[in-house]
């Protein structure tokens, strides 16, 4: 039987596109000037989030 291990669930909106442009040229600049190691998030994967609400058991919420 597997347990489904707790979830960090959140609240969090889509971007615009002229958003998603801006934040991901953003990204780029601060990675070089910060930290040579960071890789920026995929466009495709970014979000605002809005806040995290808890840890939740996976069964408890709908997707």
């Amino acid at each position: 039987m597997h347990i489904a291990s707790p979830q960090r669930l959140f609240v969090c909106f889509s971007l615009a596109k002229p958003q998603i442009k801006q934040t991901s040229l953003t990204q780029l600049e601060l990675a070089r000037a910060l930290n040579t190691k960071a890789r920026p998030v995929n466009q495709h994967n970014l979000r605002m989030t809005l806040g995290f609400l808890e840890k939740v058991d996976p069964t408890s919420y709908l997707t």
